[in-house]
């Protein structure tokens, strides 16, 4: 589990934009998400200030449980949030909250309550020198059906919650100018359930990254990845510690303000303390790329392959490959289209199979330059080869939002 399953939580359960646009109704699975997770640090696109927003959504939902024959209900979502932004000198600050309240209508018993503080600090020490810190608290809950959650229960319990904390550490050497830059980082990620006797699954994830960067051009780098992480479950019990050891080749682009990116792949080997549980060994790889087509059509592709914590006790753990697009399209200065499509295959050690395929399509119309309103139809799907985790779920949202 990386940093990412902090940043899922909140896009995952309020539908955060790319540019106003959703990316998906099913988040992936934590380390897959990075592939789509917002970058560590501050927001450089926010100038000085403060940014509250608030989201309504109402939504209706043929399948909101995510069962194999689950009933209709209607879900209304509020999501307020606030960022705090500043910089002294050439350090730059930021901190935020964001809160996910989510209401069904008849399945009351599935209600929850999702919170998140957020700072970051990106450090200009000297010319040479670059350090970003971020730390992030969560109250969260996992989203019915999503990649990486069990399979329900019946009678259905209460949505599974959990206690997290983010901390991210890294330092730059060098810049876009030189011919070498270095870059190391450390992160330390803690999860802890809260009900459904989910105890077993608590767990922390330390891990190590460091990079080596060949800049071929002002905007354009090589470069190799090491990457190593410790997965300590809390249960003195568990046989499912485990070590991760990663290398990666890859390159990063920001040619022009039309496109940006980055693409890596490698040799991913996780190892478990307990002989008797199956390893892993094989071939992992991260594509997220962003491509303004024209003018007013922005393009987003990513793709992901790694493996993933298993919910599954029968299961050591699960190799998770995710590839999507996402499309938005400004018709006027005050309309705008978006269509996403995700399909996600999990490999399960146990032989389990499962399949997603998460698409959407919708509008936003700027009322004023603060207020949007903007209606979403989305179909979210899986299938697998073990039945009880079957569910077709489409939906109908109407969005409203006020923005600074």
């Amino acid at each position: 589990m990386g940093r990412s399953l902090l940043a899922i939580i909140l896009i995952a359960a309020s539908n955060v934009a790319f540019g106003q646009a959703p990316w998906y109704s099913l988040p992936p699975a934590p380390q897959t998400g990075l592939a789509i997770s917002p970058p560590v640090g501050v927001q450089i696109e926010l100038l000085s200030g403060v940014y509250p927003a608030m989201t309504v959504v109402a939504s209706r939902a043929s399948n909101p449980l995510r069962t194999e024959n689950g009933e209709p209900d209607t879900i209304v979502w509020y999501w307020p949030s606030i960022v705090y932004r500043t910089s002294v000198g050439r350090h730059e600050a930021q901190i935020g909250y964001s809160g996910i309240f989510k209401r069904y209508q008849k399945f009351d018993d599935q209600d929850t309550d999702n919170q998140i503080v957020d700072a970051g600090l990106d450090l200009d020490i000297s010319e040479r020198l670059d350090v970003n810190l971020q730390t992030v608290l969560a109250e969260g809950s996992e989203t019915r059906g999503a990649p990486g959650t069990p399979l329900p229960l019946f009678p259905l319990e209460d949505p599974n919650e959990f206690d997290s904390r983010s901390y991210f550490a890294e330092a730059i050497y060098g810049r876009r100018t030189n011919t070498i830059q270095l870059s190391g980082a450390i992160v330390h990620n803690e999860v802890r359930y809260t009900n459904n006797d989910q105890q077993a699954r608590d767990r922390d994830r330390d891990s190590l990254r460091g990079r080596i960067y060949y800049n071929v051009a002002p905007s354009t780098s090589l470069f190799a990845q090491a990457r190593v992480a410790d997965i300590d479950y809390q249960d003195p019990t568990s046989v499912l510690d485990n070590t991760e050891t990663a290398g990666f080749l890859g390159v990063l682009w920001e040619a022009t303000e039309a496109t940006f990116g980055e693409a890596m792949i490698g040799r991913l080997d996780k190892d478990f303390n307990d002989p008797s549980e199956d390893d892993f060994d094989g071939t992992a790889a991260l594509l997220r790329a962003d491509w303004l087509a024209r003018p007013f059509t922005r393009v987003r592709l990513y793709a992901s392959r790694t493996t993933e914590e298993t919910s599954d006790p029968s299961a050591s753990f699960f190799v998770s490959n995710l590839i999507g697009a996402a499309v938005e399209h400004e018709f006027t200065s005050r309309w705008t289209g978006y269509m996403y499509l995700n399909r996600t295959k999990d490999e399960f050690s146990n032989d389990r199979q499962d399949r997603f395929t998460d698409f959407g399509i919708g509008f936003d119309y700027d009322l004023t330059r603060l207020i949007s309103l903007g209606v979403l139809y989305g179909d979210a799907k899986r299938s697998s080869n073990d039945p009880r985790a079957d569910f077709d779920d489409e939906f109908v949202s109407i969005i409203f939002s006020i923005r600074r």
